[in-house]
């Protein structure tokens, strides 16, 4: 069953259609719970005050409770910082909560320019006496009492001051002597009676309440905040560790295809001996030939020796033709297979004629 108003439509479409009328017509409204019993309204310049609404749960036939978020000294402004202006005790189930807030709204910057000016009559006083004490230490050359004023350090917009215990209730002054004494002498009574019939101690135990679930619930969701804080920074440190591995892993990789690569020096090397040997041989094949324009040696000797000298340059410098192709082709391959072999086999294998061995003949 639904709570209905006087039209008899539910209240909760009721509420929730004067918040958007609200919404309209103070743009700077926004909702402070998802339930709509908390909304917040800024003001003053460049929205740099807050004023909060409290909504009852049975509004609007309850009249909302209009509270200022900061110290104040206003005349429609109690020690609660709660507004009271007619409009809001004059508050029915047909009133516009639109009205209120704008009517409210007027009067913060009606009163608020006045004392705007008055601080300015102040500072302009304050600075014809700050001349006046300059003026009068220069005069007598002699250190004098500082008379500037103590200034006060402003309270915040956010800081809510707490409510003073009021001195008497109209409804307790109202009771007769026997139904205080009733109520005194019944508990329950006595709670159900500040609970329901003191709309101060009522709106501000629905405040409290509201308050409650609304920091209960912001608690809850930095906690949840904190724990996925928690897992996203311990994955991290995993993947940290395991990138790490990775890298010495890799590192081991590249030293291995290091010492991949060293046969190609034995090839150089080899090279380099077969090289040095045609050289020996032709350079004696040069020497038959002058001794045999010189007669110093016969036909038949020359033509056996040169040959086989010849034939000793020719194997040789073929060996080392081969084995200077052979190299280039396994430096080629191996530096197209280096990247590759790490990543997908972990290790390098040199290619080559007798797996990557060089052989010599002769």
């Amino acid at each position: 069953m639904f709570n209905l108003n006087i039209f008899g439509r539910p209240l909760a479409t009721e509420k929730d259609a004067q918040i958007k009328e609200l919404q309209r017509v103070v743009p700077s409204t926004r909702m402070a719970s998802e339930d709509g019993s908390l909304i917040d309204v800024n003001y003053g310049t460049n929205g740099s005050k807050s004023m909060r609404i409290f909504l009852p749960q049975r509004f609007p036939q309850d009249r909302p409770v209009l509270q200022l978020m900061g110290n104040c000294t206003l005349s429609f402004v109690d020690q609660y910082n709660q507004i009271n202006v007619p409009y809001l005790s004059e508050w029915t189930s047909r009133s516009s909560l639109a009205e209120l807030v704008s009517h409210v709204l007027r009067l913060l910057e009606t009163e608020e320019s006045a004392g705007d000016e008055k601080n300015n009559d102040r500072v302009i006083t304050w600075v014809d006496e700050e001349k006046q004490d300059i003026i009068q230490e220069v005069e007598e050359e002699a250190p004098t009492v500082n008379k500037k004023k103590n200034r006060v350090r402003p309270i915040s917009v956010y800081e809510t001051p707490l409510p003073e215990i009021p001195g008497s209730f109209a409804a307790i002054d109202e009771m007769t002597e026997e139904e205080a004494e009733e109520i005194l002498d019944d508990e329950n009574k006595f709670e159900l009676f500040f609970l329901n019939e003191i709309n101060a101690v009522r709106s501000m135990r629905e405040l409290r309440d509201s308050l409650r679930a609304s920091n209960e619930k912001a608690a809850i969701e930095i906690l949840v905040r904190a724990e996925k804080h928690e897992s996203s920074l311990e994955t991290v440190k995993k993947t940290q560790s395991e990138l790490q591995d990775a890298l010495e892993e890799y590192d081991n990789l590249r030293k291995q295809a290091d010492q991949a690569l060293q046969p190609a020096d034995a090839a150089s090397a080899a090279i380099a001996v077969h090289e040095d040997i045609a050289r020996s041989a032709d350079s004696r094949s040069e020497k038959l030939i002058d001794d045999f324009r010189d007669n110093a040696i016969n036909l038949s000797t020359w033509l056996k020796t040169y040959k086989s000298e010849r034939l000793t340059y020719h194997t040789h410098s073929g060996l080392a033709s081969a084995y200077r192709a052979q190299k280039e082709r396994d430096i080629g391959a191996l530096r197209a297979s280096h990247v590759p072999s790490i990543a997908k086999q972990g290790s390098i294998r040199v290619g080559g004629t007798g797996g990557g061995r060089y052989y010599h003949n002769g």
